[in-house]
Parts: structure tokens; sequence; C-alpha cells
């Protein structure tokens, strides 16, 4: 079966951007080798961008860096979820759950890598607990291991975050 993993992708060509920074809250994940997106606006992957409005379009913000690191703070460290060894010529796999940096924070997605070095605490982003609500259906099934190392499987958060979610076994995260 098909499986692939995206992680957001931010330019920095637009000039405005000076007063904007976006920052990553997880991968995202397809059972195609398909972008997730599926080539149409109404599925693609989220991320969170902050603007300094007080900023003029040719200025940059002097405040914005300390904002984000403040508001989205990364995660403490990260703890592995599910991994399984490359086999027939495809790389290795981990999975990581961030650890947010406290009570007030939560880490809505996870990331992936080949590697058994966990990724940088840059990677994502955590929010704001009081941001958030608690889903209310079943995270949509994307893929399952079939026996090529220990059982896991691959889940999407409801629309439009649609963020990547793994778990050991096969049965669907709680909400």
């Amino acid at each position: 079966d098909e499986l692939s993993f995206w992680k957001p992708s931010f330019d920095g060509k637009s000039i405005e951007k000076k007063s904007k920074a976006r920052v990553c809250i997880g991968h995202y994940v397809s059972n195609s080798l398909s972008s997730p997106d599926g080539g149409g606006a109404k599925h693609a992957p989220c991320c969170v961008e902050v603007t300094d409005t007080s900023a003029g379009l040719m200025s940059s913000s002097e405040y914005l860096v300390p904002v984000v690191e403040q508001l989205l703070p990364p995660p403490l460290r990260y703890r592995l979820v599910w991994h399984t060894e490359g086999v027939d010529g495809t790389l290795p796999l981990y999975v990581w759950r961030a650890v947010p940096p406290g009570s007030n924070f939560v880490a809505l997605g996870m990331v992936a890598t080949t590697s058994d070095d966990p990724p940088s605490i840059h990677a994502m982003s955590c929010v704001p607990k009081r941001w958030c609500v608690r889903e209310t259906e079943t995270p949509r099934f994307v893929w399952r291991d079939h026996g090529a190392g220990r059982p896991g499987s691959f889940w999407a958060s409801e629309m439009p975050m649609q963020l990547m979610m793994c778990m050991q076994g096969h049965d669907p995260p709680q909400p």
C-alpha cells in the first residue's frame, strides 16, 4: 500500500512576510503518493499564521519573533510513538509525539522522520490549550501496517486540520 508524509512548506518570497510568521503544528499523511490536498485547496494542510498588523507592508516587525515564541512555543522534546525498519528498499520510518512545554499547551500533530534521532524541537510548535476543542468524530483511517514490523496505524484528524496521528496497533485514536 502507498503511504506518504508531508510537512508544510512556507515560502518567504512575499514582501509582506516580514510581518508574518507561519509555524508547523504537525505533519500530514496520505494513503497515496499525492499531496494530502488532493490537488485542491479544500483539503489543504493547515498551519498557524501570526501577523503583526502594526508593522507596515515594507517594514519588519520587531515584536513578531518574541510573540510567536511565547504564543506558539516549541515542544520540550519528543517521544517515539512507532517505528518500522525499511524493507524492500523503503526508508525506515519513525513517528514522534511532541511533549508540550507546560500544562497550558498541547501538541496537535506528530512528526515523521527517517532517522531514530528525535526531530529538532523547532520542527513543530505547540498551541495554547484554550484555543482547542475536543474532536467529536473518529479520525479518518489512512493506513495500517500489514506485518512489516510492530502493528501500527495512521489516521488523519477532522477537517480542516487533517493532522497525522499514529497509533501502536490498529485501533483508532481516542478523542
